[in-house]
C-alpha cells in the first residue's frame, strides 16, 4: 500500500508470507492422492457416501460399478441402492446403520446385493460416521465386491468336505 504524503508516495508498505511449506504440504497432499488413487484401483475399491439427514448420498464410479450402476448415470439414491440390497440381508445392513449412528462405527459387514440385471453379487463394506459442528452426520465408507473370494471359499469348503469323507 503506497504511503502519501504531500500528494507524493513516499514509500510503500508491503506484506510478503513465505509460502514454502504451504507448497510442499500441497506437494505432499497431491503424492497422497496419487498414492491413494493407486490403491483404491488396485484393490477395486470403491467410495460412497450417505447423508441421512438430505436422504442423499454419493458414489464413486467404482462403487457404481460394483453395485451395478452406469458410472455415467446420475448417481442412485440411498432408497434406491438399499431396495436393491438382498431382502435376506437388508435387516442386517439397517442394522448396521442403526449401530453406526449409535457409535459413530459403522463396522465391516458382508452382505449380498441384487444388480438390476438380476445377477447377486457379494460386498463387504465399512465406513465411519463423520459429524458437522451442528451434530449432523454423515456416513463415508468403502465397498469391495468380494463375489469371487466367496465362491472360492465355498469351493475351498466343498473340497475340505470331500477330503474328510475320503479319509473316511
Amino acid at each position: 500500500a503506497p504511503i502519501v504524503e504531500d500528494g507524493q508516495v513516499t514509500s510503500l508498505v508491503m506484506i510478503a508470507t513465505d509460502v514454502s511449506d504451504l507448497q510442499q504440504a500441497l506437494r505432499e497432499l497431491e503424492d497422497s492422492q496419487a498414492r491413494l488413487a493407486v490403491a483404491m484401483q488396485a484393490t477395486g475399491l470403491g467410495m460412497w457416501s450417505f447423508t441421512p439427514d438430505a436422504g442423499s448420498g454419493t458414489w464413486d464410479a467404482t462403487a457404481r460399478a460394483i453395485i451395478g450402476g452406469d458410472a455415467m448415470a446420475p448417481c442412485p439414491t440411498p432408497a434406491d441402492v438399499m431396495a436393491r440390497i438382498h431382502p435376506d440381508d437388508r435387516g442386517l445392513v439397517v442394522t448396521a446403520l442403526e449401530q453406526a449412528f449409535a457409535t459413530g462405527v459403522y463396522t465391516p459387514i458382508e452382505h449380498r446385493f441384487v444388480h438390476a440385471d438380476g445377477r447377486v453379487r457379494w460386498i463387504a463394506a465399512s465406513a465411519k460416521v463423520l459429524r458437522d459442528a451442528a451434530g449432523h452426520a454423515r456416513l463415508v465408507g468403502g465397498m469391495m465386491d468380494i463375489t469371487e473370494r466367496r465362491a472360492f471359499e465355498a469351493r475351498l469348503l466343498e473340497a475340505q468336505k470331500l477330503e474328510g469323507i475320503g479319509r473316511l
